[in-house]
């Protein structure tokens, strides 16, 4: 239960980090900016305490303000499901805006790379590059300016590869295209799916999940059980010489008053006495 309360903590503490910081970014002044926060965290913890405090009223009979947060909660839900939603696919899109422009930065360097190769490719297959050993000894004017044209293609192409290394690998979200090939599914669909799911199970953990781990809490109203009055042991009470079970409650003595006098009477051990 301690794992699962804690879980519950991280879970509104991320929602009022996503939705917080979402709303920031919506405000255009710093009074603005500041406005959407504190809604923001409103409605957070609206959604995260309404549900909770609706079964804790109607666990003591205050059915109206019960039924009211209720219906509060759900707007409070579907409001801050959307903020987290957009605040999730904004860093998908920006961080996907990143991967693309250096998606593009790589196939042209590698593009670069592929004509500068092709280029030494072609230079190295010529007759007068074997005829120069390798334009090791260039004979003449034509081999030599030939020897030159293969220094600056070879030039080009360590240039090349090396702007290729640099260059950032990959695609932009693979993962995404990898499923959408596999399932058959719009690779639009797919990037919805796995923004809105986490966004969605993040706030019904945050607000199911702190209803369900408050439901075990100890309350100021509950009593500890007692013991039913079957299972209490009883008690002998010698009289007259005659050993009695007496159950502990007909044991109280009651005040000695002018008509009834106090009648002793004494506790013996669960076996009876020889006497």
């Amino acid at each position: 239960m301690l794992i699962a309360r804690i879980v519950v903590g991280m879970a509104v503490l991320a929602t009022l980090l996503f939705n917080g910081s979402y709303a920031y970014t919506r405000g255009d002044g710093q009074f603005e900016k500041l406005g959407l926060i504190l809604l923001a965290v409103i409605i957070d913890l609206s959604k995260t305490s309404f549900l909770a405090a609706a079964a804790h009223l109607r666990a003591n009979r205050h059915i109206l303000a019960a039924v009211v947060l209720f219906v509060l909660w759900w707007p409070a839900i579907a409001l801050s499901s959307w903020a987290s939603f957009s605040y999730i696919s904004t860093n998908r899109a920006a961080t996907a805006a990143d991967k693309a422009a250096g998606s593009d930065a790589r196939d042209r360097a590698q593009r670069r790379y592929d004509l500068a190769k092709r280029k030494v490719e072609l230079v190295t297959a010529d007759s007068a590059y074997v005829s120069s050993a390798g334009c090791a000894k260039p004979k003449g004017a034509v081999a030599t300016k030939f020897c030159e044209g293969v220094s600056e293609a070879t030039e080009e192409l360590a240039a090349a590869e090396a702007a290729l290394t640099k260059a950032p690998p990959g695609r932009a979200d693979p993962e995404t295209l990898l499923l959408a090939q596999q399932t058959g599914v719009q690779q639009g669909t797919v990037e919805f799916m796995i923004t809105v799911v986490p966004a969605l199970f993040l706030e019904l953990v945050a607000s199911l999940g702190f209803y369900a781990v408050t439901r075990s809490l100890p309350t100021a109203s509950a009593k500890p059980a007692s013991a039913p009055v079957d299972a209490l042991p009883t008690a002998e009470v010698v009289r007259d010489g005659a050993a009695t079970k007496t159950p502990p409650e007909a044991l109280a003595v009651a005040p000695a008053t002018a008509d009834a006098p106090k009648t002793a009477r004494r506790l013996a051990p669960a076996t009876p006495l020889a006497r």
